[in-house]
């Protein structure tokens, strides 16, 4: 059986560079929290995990969690609010070429029922971890949206966890 501990570290971070923050733009004022929009659209070409296949239909009730597109890479993405699933087709989207995508189009009802994955009972591996990553779309934020199932190989022993800010600029 694989030895379970967590340590935590509390202290100031030794070294490194001093960056002028420019934060006062997002710390100076309150989080302002938008009302869910009507209708939600989830674009199948997804960069974190590559394209994706739709893991829904038309008419199907999603909640909050609920698997809804699987990409190429493995890495499952989950509706982020409970509705109904109206259409599959494409749409406009966000991203930077301002070429519509297919999307995955959910009217939103409010009620915000959420599944939620099965706990892990320990003990568990490296293998079952992965896998939970995939599960939980679990994707780095360094802003290539790497999937992090990616970078734990199968020996990997220790999962470290660095809560560190990384970007000076992110606010």
């Amino acid at each position: 059986m694989a030895k379970y501990q967590i340590k935590l570290c509390e202290r100031q971070l030794e070294g490194g560079i001093y960056l002028e923050e420019f934060k006062n733009i997002s710390n100076t004022e309150t989080c302002v929290f938008l009302e869910t929009p009507a209708i939600l659209s989830f674009p199948l070409h997804f960069s974190g995990g590559g394209s994706g296949d739709a893991m829904v239909r038309v008419g199907d009730r999603v909640s909050k969690g609920t698997p809804i597109i699987q990409c190429a890479s493995g890495i499952i993405h989950v509706a982020s609010r409970s509705g109904l699933v109206t259409a599959i087709k494409n749409h406009p989207t966000t991203h930077p070429s301002a070429k519509n995508s297919e999307c995955i189009l959910v009217e939103t009802d409010g009620t915000d029922n959420q599944d939620y994955l099965p706990p892990l009972n320990w003990p568990f591996n490296a293998v079952t971890l992965r896998q939970r990553a995939v599960e939980a779309g679990i994707l780095g934020l360094a802003g290539a949206d790497f999937p992090s199932f990616k970078k734990w190989g199968d020996g990997t022993k220790i999962l470290i966890i660095n809560a560190a800010e990384c970007e000076p600029y992110l606010t």
